[in-house]
Protein backbone atom coordinates (compact mmCIF):
# COMPACT_ATOMS: atom_id res chain seq x y z
CA UNK A 1 0.00 0.00 0.00
CA UNK A 2 2.99 2.12 0.93
CA UNK A 3 4.53 1.69 -2.69
CA UNK A 4 1.24 2.69 -3.85
CA UNK A 5 1.09 5.98 -2.30
CA UNK A 6 5.09 6.65 -2.97
CA UNK A 7 4.18 6.25 -6.87
CA UNK A 8 0.83 8.50 -6.79
CA UNK A 9 3.09 11.04 -4.99
CA UNK A 10 5.56 11.30 -8.12
CA UNK A 11 3.09 10.84 -10.52
CA UNK A 12 1.24 13.84 -9.91
CA UNK A 13 0.49 16.72 -11.89
CA UNK A 14 3.24 19.26 -11.08
CA UNK A 15 5.96 18.61 -14.06
CA UNK A 16 6.05 17.34 -17.03
CA UNK A 17 7.59 14.52 -19.11
CA UNK A 18 5.83 12.13 -17.26
CA UNK A 19 6.67 9.41 -19.74
CA UNK A 20 10.82 9.98 -19.34
CA UNK A 21 10.78 10.06 -15.47
CA UNK A 22 9.62 6.38 -15.67
CA UNK A 23 12.00 5.47 -18.18
CA UNK A 24 14.79 6.92 -15.92
CA UNK A 25 16.53 6.31 -12.40
CA UNK A 26 15.44 8.33 -9.40
CA UNK A 27 18.31 10.91 -8.88
CA UNK A 28 18.38 14.04 -7.22
CA UNK A 29 19.79 15.39 -10.57
CA UNK A 30 17.64 13.92 -13.36
CA UNK A 31 14.50 14.81 -10.76
CA UNK A 32 15.35 18.54 -10.71
CA UNK A 33 17.10 18.90 -13.97
CA UNK A 34 14.95 16.94 -16.52
CA UNK A 35 11.95 17.68 -14.76
CA UNK A 36 10.00 21.01 -14.83
CA UNK A 37 8.18 22.05 -11.75
CA UNK A 38 4.98 24.33 -12.22
CA UNK A 39 4.53 24.65 -8.57
CA UNK A 40 7.28 26.41 -6.52
CA UNK A 41 5.56 25.47 -3.08
CA UNK A 42 5.67 21.88 -4.08
CA UNK A 43 9.46 22.04 -5.34
CA UNK A 44 9.97 23.83 -1.75
CA UNK A 45 8.42 21.08 0.21
CA UNK A 46 10.12 18.27 -2.02
CA UNK A 47 12.87 19.66 -1.25
CA UNK A 48 13.18 18.53 2.61
CA UNK A 49 14.04 15.37 4.38
CA UNK A 50 11.07 12.79 3.91
CA UNK A 51 11.11 9.52 6.13
CA UNK A 52 9.03 6.09 4.67
CA UNK A 53 9.29 2.95 6.47
CA UNK A 54 8.12 -0.13 5.59
CA UNK A 55 5.33 -2.48 7.49
CA UNK A 56 6.65 -5.68 7.84
CA UNK A 57 3.72 -8.72 8.20
CA UNK A 58 5.64 -11.99 9.12
CA UNK A 59 2.32 -14.15 8.87
CA UNK A 60 1.48 -17.28 9.78
CA UNK A 61 5.78 -18.65 11.56
CA UNK A 62 5.36 -22.05 13.72
CA UNK A 63 6.53 -22.28 17.24
CA UNK A 64 9.66 -22.27 18.13
CA UNK A 65 10.83 -21.39 14.65
CA UNK A 66 12.41 -17.76 14.31
CA UNK A 67 11.96 -15.99 11.46
CA UNK A 68 13.82 -12.80 10.03
CA UNK A 69 12.76 -9.93 8.19
CA UNK A 70 14.13 -6.59 7.28
CA UNK A 71 12.94 -2.95 7.37
CA UNK A 72 13.01 -0.86 5.01
CA UNK A 73 13.58 3.10 5.82
CA UNK A 74 13.85 5.54 2.54
CA UNK A 75 14.44 8.33 2.09
CA UNK A 76 12.09 10.08 -0.14
CA UNK A 77 13.08 14.03 0.34
CA UNK A 78 16.03 15.73 -1.18
CA UNK A 79 18.25 16.21 1.41
CA UNK A 80 20.02 14.29 4.02
CA UNK A 81 17.77 12.36 6.79
CA UNK A 82 19.01 12.27 9.89
CA UNK A 83 17.20 9.34 12.19
CA UNK A 84 18.21 10.21 15.60
CA UNK A 85 15.78 7.71 18.09
CA UNK A 86 13.76 4.68 17.86
CA UNK A 87 11.32 3.74 20.08
CA UNK A 88 9.98 0.34 20.60
CA UNK A 89 8.65 -2.78 20.17
CA UNK A 90 7.38 -2.92 23.57
CA UNK A 91 7.24 -6.86 23.02
CA UNK A 92 11.04 -6.74 22.22
CA UNK A 93 10.93 -10.46 23.55
CA UNK A 94 8.54 -11.50 20.05
CA UNK A 95 9.88 -8.98 17.76
CA UNK A 96 13.85 -8.36 18.35
CA UNK A 97 15.29 -5.42 16.16
CA UNK A 98 18.75 -5.94 14.69
CA UNK A 99 20.15 -2.55 14.76
CA UNK A 100 23.60 -0.25 14.91
CA UNK A 101 23.37 2.13 18.36
CA UNK A 102 22.67 5.69 17.58
CA UNK A 103 21.51 8.96 19.18
CA UNK A 104 21.42 12.20 18.36
CA UNK A 105 25.27 12.87 18.60
CA UNK A 106 25.57 9.31 16.03
CA UNK A 107 22.31 9.26 13.97
CA UNK A 108 22.01 7.24 10.87
CA UNK A 109 22.00 9.11 8.05
CA UNK A 110 20.36 8.36 4.85
CA UNK A 111 21.12 9.98 1.72
CA UNK A 112 17.77 11.22 -0.81
CA UNK A 113 16.22 8.51 -2.35
CA UNK A 114 18.66 5.75 -0.82
CA UNK A 115 17.79 2.95 1.58
CA UNK A 116 18.50 1.87 4.82
CA UNK A 117 17.84 -1.51 6.59
CA UNK A 118 17.97 -3.71 9.44
CA UNK A 119 16.40 -7.27 10.66
CA UNK A 120 13.89 -7.95 12.71
CA UNK A 121 13.33 -11.58 14.04
CA UNK A 122 9.80 -12.91 14.94
CA UNK A 123 10.23 -15.34 18.13
CA UNK A 124 6.23 -15.92 18.73
CA UNK A 125 5.42 -18.06 22.55
CA UNK A 126 2.51 -18.80 22.01
CA UNK A 127 -0.31 -19.52 19.76
CA UNK A 128 -1.66 -15.77 19.19
CA UNK A 129 -1.95 -12.91 16.66
CA UNK A 130 1.02 -10.43 17.91
CA UNK A 131 1.05 -6.90 16.79
CA UNK A 132 3.65 -4.25 18.01
CA UNK A 133 5.28 -0.88 16.56
CA UNK A 134 8.52 0.99 15.70
CA UNK A 135 8.62 4.61 15.92
CA UNK A 136 11.58 6.73 14.45
CA UNK A 137 12.73 10.79 15.29
CA UNK A 138 14.30 12.35 12.47
CA UNK A 139 14.27 15.69 11.19
CA UNK A 140 11.94 14.64 8.77
CA UNK A 141 8.80 16.72 7.71
CA UNK A 142 5.98 16.43 9.40
CA UNK A 143 3.32 17.39 6.77
CA UNK A 144 2.33 16.32 4.02
CA UNK A 145 3.50 12.26 2.91
CA UNK A 146 5.47 10.76 5.35
CA UNK A 147 5.33 7.27 7.56
CA UNK A 148 7.85 7.33 10.42
CA UNK A 149 6.36 3.45 12.12
CA UNK A 150 6.99 0.41 11.32
CA UNK A 151 4.15 -1.76 11.56
CA UNK A 152 5.23 -4.92 13.08
CA UNK A 153 2.32 -8.05 12.76
CA UNK A 154 3.11 -11.78 12.94
CA UNK A 155 0.85 -15.07 14.46
CA UNK A 156 2.34 -17.94 16.74
CA UNK A 157 1.27 -21.06 15.19
CA UNK A 158 2.27 -24.24 17.04
CA UNK A 159 4.09 -27.18 15.57
CA UNK A 160 1.94 -30.56 15.49
CA UNK A 161 5.14 -32.53 14.69
CA UNK A 162 5.40 -35.37 12.46
CA UNK A 163 2.55 -38.14 12.57
CA UNK A 164 3.28 -41.87 10.68
CA UNK A 165 0.24 -43.58 9.53
CA UNK A 166 1.66 -47.07 8.22
CA UNK A 167 -0.50 -49.38 6.04
CA UNK A 168 -1.52 -53.18 6.79
CA UNK A 169 -1.44 -55.75 4.68
CA UNK A 170 -3.38 -58.23 4.19
CA UNK A 171 -2.75 -61.55 1.61
CA UNK A 172 -5.78 -63.11 2.23
CA UNK A 173 -5.02 -66.98 1.16
CA UNK A 174 -2.03 -67.76 -0.86
CA UNK A 175 -1.18 -71.32 -2.85
CA UNK A 176 1.49 -73.03 -1.15
CA UNK A 177 5.16 -72.43 -2.82
CA UNK A 178 3.92 -69.21 -4.70
CA UNK A 179 4.91 -65.29 -4.11
CA UNK A 180 2.90 -62.92 -3.33
CA UNK A 181 3.31 -59.03 -3.18
CA UNK A 182 1.75 -56.60 -1.20
CA UNK A 183 2.33 -52.39 -1.00
CA UNK A 184 2.70 -50.75 2.25
CA UNK A 185 2.59 -46.82 3.00
CA UNK A 186 3.83 -44.95 4.80
CA UNK A 187 2.81 -41.25 5.19
CA UNK A 188 3.26 -38.32 7.14
CA UNK A 189 -0.35 -36.38 8.56
CA UNK A 190 2.33 -34.17 10.45
CA UNK A 191 3.24 -30.49 9.39
CA UNK A 192 7.01 -31.18 10.10
CA UNK A 193 9.52 -33.97 8.27
CA UNK A 194 9.20 -37.91 9.13
CA UNK A 195 12.18 -39.06 9.47
CA UNK A 196 12.32 -42.88 9.65
CA UNK A 197 15.31 -43.76 10.87
CA UNK A 198 15.26 -47.76 11.44
CA UNK A 199 12.38 -50.53 11.07
CA UNK A 200 12.33 -54.50 13.30
CA UNK A 201 12.21 -57.12 10.91
CA UNK A 202 9.22 -59.65 10.34
CA UNK A 203 9.98 -62.41 12.63
CA UNK A 204 8.73 -64.87 9.92
CA UNK A 205 11.48 -64.89 7.41
CA UNK A 206 8.92 -65.48 4.18
CA UNK A 207 7.70 -61.93 5.00
CA UNK A 208 10.44 -59.91 3.18
CA UNK A 209 10.10 -56.20 2.61
CA UNK A 210 11.26 -54.64 -0.38
CA UNK A 211 12.93 -51.81 0.20
CA UNK A 212 15.65 -49.89 -1.75
CA UNK A 213 17.15 -47.70 0.61
CA UNK A 214 19.44 -47.60 2.93
CA UNK A 215 17.92 -46.63 6.13
CA UNK A 216 20.44 -45.76 9.39
CA UNK A 217 20.34 -42.76 11.87
CA UNK A 218 22.72 -41.04 10.02
CA UNK A 219 20.99 -41.76 6.25
CA UNK A 220 17.39 -41.74 7.27
CA UNK A 221 14.21 -41.61 4.60
CA UNK A 222 12.55 -38.31 4.69
CA UNK A 223 8.72 -38.15 4.34
CA UNK A 224 7.76 -34.53 3.93
CA UNK A 225 4.09 -33.40 4.99
CA UNK A 226 1.36 -34.55 3.51
CA UNK A 227 3.71 -37.13 1.75
CA UNK A 228 3.84 -40.81 1.22
CA UNK A 229 6.39 -43.54 0.67
CA UNK A 230 5.25 -47.35 -0.51
CA UNK A 231 7.59 -49.93 -0.80
CA UNK A 232 6.40 -53.59 -1.29
CA UNK A 233 6.28 -56.96 1.08
CA UNK A 234 6.78 -60.24 -0.83
CA UNK A 235 4.89 -63.56 0.73
CA UNK A 236 6.92 -66.61 0.26
CA UNK A 237 4.20 -69.62 0.79
CA UNK A 238 5.75 -72.55 2.08
CA UNK A 239 5.27 -75.71 0.61
CA UNK A 240 2.79 -76.80 3.01
CA UNK A 241 -0.77 -75.86 4.46
CA UNK A 242 -1.71 -74.28 7.17
CA UNK A 243 -3.73 -72.01 8.68
CA UNK A 244 -3.76 -68.04 8.85
CA UNK A 245 -0.49 -65.83 10.75
CA UNK A 246 0.19 -62.50 11.34
CA UNK A 247 3.28 -60.60 11.61
CA UNK A 248 4.68 -56.65 11.70
CA UNK A 249 6.61 -54.44 10.63
CA UNK A 250 7.81 -51.70 13.11
CA UNK A 251 9.29 -48.12 12.07
CA UNK A 252 11.61 -46.08 14.10
CA UNK A 253 11.08 -42.33 13.59
CA UNK A 254 10.98 -38.70 14.65
CA UNK A 255 7.02 -39.49 14.74
CA UNK A 256 5.37 -37.68 17.47
CA UNK A 257 1.90 -39.61 17.53
CA UNK A 258 0.42 -41.86 14.64
CA UNK A 259 0.57 -46.06 13.76
CA UNK A 260 4.24 -47.11 13.28
CA UNK A 261 3.76 -50.97 12.62
CA UNK A 262 2.48 -52.39 9.27
CA UNK A 263 0.40 -55.76 10.21
CA UNK A 264 1.27 -58.48 7.59
CA UNK A 265 -1.47 -60.59 7.33
CA UNK A 266 -2.09 -64.43 6.26
CA UNK A 267 -5.19 -65.82 6.23
CA UNK A 268 -4.20 -69.28 5.10
CA UNK A 269 -1.68 -71.22 2.76
CA UNK A 270 -3.63 -73.74 0.52
CA UNK A 271 -3.59 -75.61 -2.02
CA UNK A 272 -5.76 -75.22 -5.00
CA UNK A 273 -6.75 -71.24 -3.17
CA UNK A 274 -10.05 -72.55 -2.31
CA UNK A 275 -10.15 -74.61 1.18
CA UNK A 276 -11.82 -73.61 3.71
CA UNK A 277 -9.68 -73.63 6.75
CA UNK A 278 -12.52 -71.72 9.23
CA UNK A 279 -12.87 -75.39 10.78
CA UNK A 280 -9.55 -74.84 12.12
CA UNK A 281 -8.90 -71.57 13.47
CA UNK A 282 -10.12 -72.03 16.78
CA UNK A 283 -9.24 -75.66 17.15
CA UNK A 284 -5.44 -75.26 18.32
CA UNK A 285 -3.70 -71.47 19.13
CA UNK A 286 0.09 -71.42 20.11
CA UNK A 287 1.04 -68.97 22.73
CA UNK A 288 3.56 -67.22 22.89
CA UNK A 289 4.41 -67.40 19.21
CA UNK A 290 7.02 -66.73 18.70
CA UNK A 291 8.43 -68.84 21.64
CA UNK A 292 12.09 -69.34 22.92
CA UNK A 293 12.02 -72.82 24.67
CA UNK A 294 8.69 -73.22 25.32
CA UNK A 295 4.85 -73.09 24.00
CA UNK A 296 1.33 -73.37 25.07
CA UNK A 297 -1.21 -74.77 23.13
CA UNK A 298 -4.70 -74.55 23.34
CA UNK A 299 -6.86 -76.89 22.23
CA UNK A 300 -10.31 -77.78 21.71
CA UNK A 301 -11.82 -81.45 22.57
CA UNK A 302 -13.27 -84.10 20.39
CA UNK A 303 -14.16 -86.99 22.08
CA UNK A 304 -10.99 -88.70 21.76
CA UNK A 305 -7.25 -88.59 22.10
CA UNK A 306 -4.95 -86.31 19.83
CA UNK A 307 -1.55 -86.50 18.12
CA UNK A 308 0.56 -83.22 18.07
CA UNK A 309 2.75 -83.38 15.28
CA UNK A 310 5.42 -80.64 14.48
CA UNK A 311 7.13 -79.77 11.18
CA UNK A 312 9.80 -78.45 10.03
CA UNK A 313 10.01 -75.55 6.87
CA UNK A 314 11.17 -78.47 4.52
CA UNK A 315 8.31 -81.24 6.00
CA UNK A 316 9.61 -83.09 8.73
CA UNK A 317 8.64 -84.29 11.45
CA UNK A 318 10.72 -82.94 14.39
CA UNK A 319 8.17 -83.58 17.33
CA UNK A 320 5.40 -85.64 18.03
CA UNK A 321 3.18 -85.38 21.38
CA UNK A 322 0.13 -87.58 22.43
CA UNK A 323 -2.61 -86.40 24.37
CA UNK A 324 -5.31 -88.44 26.45
CA UNK A 325 -8.60 -88.32 25.64
CA UNK A 326 -10.01 -85.02 25.14
CA UNK A 327 -13.70 -84.19 25.98
CA UNK A 328 -15.68 -82.66 22.93
CA UNK A 329 -16.52 -78.81 23.61
CA UNK A 330 -13.95 -78.12 26.50
CA UNK A 331 -10.62 -76.88 26.05
CA UNK A 332 -7.45 -78.24 26.92
CA UNK A 333 -3.90 -76.86 27.69
CA UNK A 334 -0.91 -78.75 26.37
CA UNK A 335 2.65 -77.29 27.10
CA UNK A 336 5.40 -78.38 25.35
CA UNK A 337 9.06 -78.29 26.22
CA UNK A 338 11.16 -77.12 23.01
CA UNK A 339 14.69 -76.87 24.20
CA UNK A 340 16.05 -79.51 21.47
CA UNK A 341 14.27 -77.44 18.66
CA UNK A 342 16.85 -75.13 16.72
CA UNK A 343 15.54 -71.57 15.95
CA UNK A 344 13.94 -71.61 12.76
CA UNK A 345 10.02 -71.45 11.52
CA UNK A 346 8.02 -74.60 12.02
CA UNK A 347 4.37 -76.00 11.73
CA UNK A 348 2.38 -77.65 14.51
CA UNK A 349 -1.04 -79.13 13.44
CA UNK A 350 -3.23 -82.39 15.13
CA UNK A 351 -2.72 -85.89 13.74
CA UNK A 352 -6.35 -85.86 10.58
CA UNK A 353 -6.02 -82.36 10.12
CA UNK A 354 -4.79 -81.01 6.86
CA UNK A 355 -4.22 -77.99 8.01
CA UNK A 356 -1.06 -76.38 10.18
CA UNK A 357 -0.19 -73.24 12.34
CA UNK A 358 3.38 -71.70 11.60
CA UNK A 359 5.23 -70.72 14.56
CA UNK A 360 8.85 -69.10 15.02
CA UNK A 361 11.40 -70.10 17.18
CA UNK A 362 14.17 -67.59 18.43
CA UNK A 363 17.42 -67.74 20.04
Amino acid sequence: MKKIILLLLLSIPAYSQTSWFWQNPITQENFFHKVQFQNANLEQIIETPRIFVYDIDFRDRYIPTDTVIPVKIINIGTSDLYITKMQGPKLSNIFTPYIKNFDSSNPIIISPYEVFQFNVKFHPHDDLIYYDTIYFTSNSIKSGFFDSVAVLSGIGKKHIGAIIDVSDADFGSVCRYTKKYLPVTIRNDGDTNLFIIDYQLPVYYLFEPVIKHTINKNNPFIIQPNDSWTFNVLFSAPDITCIGFTDKITFTSNAVSGDSTAVLTVDSVVITGIDDFSYYQDELKITPNPFSNQITLDMTGNNKPETIIINDIFGRTVLTKHTEFLESGKTYNLRLTTDDLPPGVYFVRMSGSHSSRMMVKTE
